[in-house]
């Protein structure tokens, strides 16, 4: 007869299973690209938190403006004093260095990218990664409009396409000027294994030589080899003072340089394509789906592939979904003023503030979760946790890193997943009112859910979600952070 396996069994089993699956994702994650991929997203971090605190500091004005005007009677009158009307009237000028980093994110990151690849071929970095910016601008379409106050003609490249919405297109070009140079033979060569054995033989042998040479009392051999050393390492000296090694390396970066810039500069001006119009046009059909549970499904599920992969997954998806998202709040809203009952469940607050808990992935009580683990872990939690109270959370997407790390990019899949049909089955089946007033995005969760719907029964709704998306963030975490 067959015998029942006991639970003992049955549980080392699964644990077998969930160790070759880390295993595997392990491996993955050591591969050349995707370790490129990575190094070039968290080199990029710098340039992400800087835009950050500027958006932050600029989009204040929308809170001061509804809700600190002296209309609300438990919250100060700040729009009224002399630091609040400086502040609205300047507003602007916090979001010039936002526009000069984030705004031209893609061109950092094919630099970074092609950087780290280069690293990992051990080649010199930093023509790889001008020859990834230059290809990325010459995506771009150059135009002569007025510029300043006297309205003189200038040639200006728009800064749209070379954002968060261009970084799909920037990691493909980084990856693809290190394999040209490759490809051109740029790349240092490794020893084939036979020549490696026939290296270690010949060195074994001229060992025993020498041995047996200085037994007998003989110097001749160790004076030859001298001389052959010292002549050699003169030559190298004289040629590496003839020509120095970076101007060695300008030449050889210039025809795979070219032959990028040439192939981008046809696809793009000649051919007329535009690549990103063409990357934005696969996800097209998700506008189709409009207010059902499958579009927060397909919606959340490519965003945060994206965002594993280093693309800013929420700028991709909002050039597809926000316009159409935007038009549900709107109708909720006339709804709303109408007296109606509101027509759509999934209004552009319903992912932010019952979705996106903390940024892409719901990875706030992820943040927190880190202060559960080791005290590496909890450093990185205390730096963490406030951006992430404001939904920014690329210090934690980049510290971990989620990005690049296959086992990490399980649950920032999953968690948006999970929750996001809660959340549809919520509202939709009337235990939550949906969303139609769209409040600054920087809020926490907590206070937007509330606002955005003016329904207390919302904040249990986030409730439930944070402490489902911790659930499924919890063994990942343990698992990495105790491998780590």
């Amino acid at each position: 007869m067959k015998k029942n396996k006991s639970p003992k069994q049955k549980t080392s089993v699964w644990q077998r299973y969930w160790l070759a699956s880390v295993a595997f994702l392990e491996r993955a994650a050591q591969q050349r690209h995707v370790l490129a991929l990575r190094d070039g997203m968290i080199a990029s971090v710098p340039i992400i938190l800087v835009g950050s605190v500027f958006l932050l500091l600029g989009a204040q004005s929308e809170i001061i403006t509804a809700y600190f005007n002296g209309q609300v009677s438990w919250l100060p009158n700040l729009a009224d004093t002399s630091l609040g009307k400086w502040y609205l009237s300047h507003t602007a000028l916090f979001y010039t260095p936002y526009r000069l980093t984030m705004g031209l994110l893609s061109l950092y990151v094919a630099f970074t990218i092609a950087s780290a690849l280069a690293g990992q071929y051990k080649m010199p970095p930093l023509t790889q990664g001008l020859g990834a910016a230059a290809a990325l601008l010459i995506t771009g379409a150059v135009e002569k409009a007025p510029v300043g106050a006297q309205g003189t003609p200038q040639w200006v490249i728009l800064l749209k396409p070379l954002g968060p919405e261009g970084l799909f297109l920037a990691i493909i070009l980084g990856l693809a000027m290190v394999e040209i140079s490759r490809l051109c033979g740029f790349a240092p060569k490794r020893p084939k294994p036979e020549q490696m054995s026939r290296n270690n033989t010949s060195a074994g042998a001229e060992s025993k030589t020498r041995d047996k040479a200085e037994a007998e009392g003989k110097s001749q051999v160790d004076a030859q080899s001298s001389a052959e050393v010292d002549a050699a390492s003169k030559e190298a000296t004289v040629t590496s003072q003839t020509i120095p090694p970076s101007v060695l390396e300008a030449f050889r970066s210039f025809a795979p340089m070219l032959i990028l810039a040439t192939a981008v500069w046809l696809i793009r001006h000649v051919a007329e394509i535009d690549i990103n119009a063409a990357f934005m046009a696969l996800i097209k059909p998700l506008h189709e789906l409009g207010d059902s549970l499958p579009a927060v499904l397909f919606a959340n599920f490519f965003m945060h592939l994206f965002a594993v992969a280093g693309v800013h997954g929420i700028s991709v998806i909002n050039a597809v979904m926000l316009p159409l998202w935007q038009q549900f709040v709107a109708v909720n809203a006339e709804a709303h003023a109408a007296g109606l009952p509101l027509p759509h469940v999934t209004a552009f607050p319903f992912y932010q503030w019952f979705i996106w808990m903390g940024g892409a992935g719901a990875t706030l009580p992820a943040t927190l979760l880190l202060f559960t683990m080791g005290e590496r872990w909890k450093k990185l939690g205390k730096m963490a946790i406030v951006p992430a109270l404001f939904n920014i959370n690329e210090p934690f997407l980049f510290g971990m890193p989620v990005v690049a790390n296959p086992l990490l990019a399980i649950p920032c899949i999953l968690a948006p997943l999970v929750c996001g049909v809660i959340a549809w089955l919520a509202v939709s089946g009337g235990l939550v009112s949906a969303p139609f007033i769209e409040v600054p995005w920087v809020l926490p969760c907590f206070l937007g859910a509330p606002l955005s719907t003016q329904d207390w029964r919302s904040i249990i709704l986030v409730a439930v979600n944070f402490c489902v998306s911790g659930g499924i963030w919890y063994p990942f975490l343990r698992v990495y952070t105790n491998r780590n």
